[in-house]
């Protein structure tokens, strides 16, 4: 029954791809020393605020603007290669998990100050199929899928990892590492992209 629900589902996004336009990209709103915080946009939701955190090994990291349906749209097609560990579950039943409530509230509330951790994810090969998996923030990526969020920051570890990912899902925006971004003055001008991507 559920994989019936992912492959209807696949189907569906994968017959109605949805671009992200320049308007829609999040946009830095405040870097310091220890986070640099994004401003994202959630249709019929008041904007929310992700940060990504300063720590000692910030060349291995990498951050990854991605389009959020490529993202779900591959996320969820990993379920079928890996099963129940990938996490994933079609849109409409997101909202039911455990702890979908506490992201509501946290993301709701986050401000530029404030703000709620980037979603972080890795990725797995399966024959000639790439997967996404998370270790952690697998509420926070439900809750921003959910609610059609058409573009955010995502944390990877490694860069040919980041790399598959920015090619699978990415908006087209240069790969940097997290040292890179917290010692870079301008971060993702929106000049720089199509208007539609």
């Amino acid at each position: 029954m559920f994989e019936t629900e992912v492959r209807k589902e696949l189907q569906h996004l994968n017959a109605h791809p949805e671009p992200v336009s320049t308007a829609e990209i999040p946009e830095v709103v405040s870097k310091n020393t220890s986070m640099i915080v994004w401003s994202i946009n959630a249709p019929d939701r008041p904007r929310v605020f992700m940060a990504a955190y300063s720590h000692h090994d910030m060349k291995s990291d990498f951050l990854v603007m991605v389009n959020g349906e490529a993202f779900y749209r591959v996320w969820l097609h990993s379920r079928l290669l890996n099963g129940p560990a990938t996490h994933c579950v079609v849109r409409s039943k997101m909202f039911a998990d455990r702890k979908f409530g506490y992201a509501d509230t946290a993301l709701a509330s986050s401000s530029a100050e404030y703000p709620v951790p980037v979603v972080e994810c890795g990725i797995f090969n399966e024959g000639d199929h790439t997967g996404i998996c998370h270790s952690d923030t697998v509420t926070r990526c439900m809750w921003l899928i959910a609610n059609r969020t058409p573009a955010f920051p995502v944390k990877i570890r490694g860069r040919h990892e980041t790399e598959i990912l920015n090619r699978k899902v990415g908006l087209g925006l240069a790969i940097k590492s997290l040292h890179e971004l917290f010692n870079e003055e301008n971060i993702y001008f929106s000049s720089d992209l199509q208007q539609s991507i």
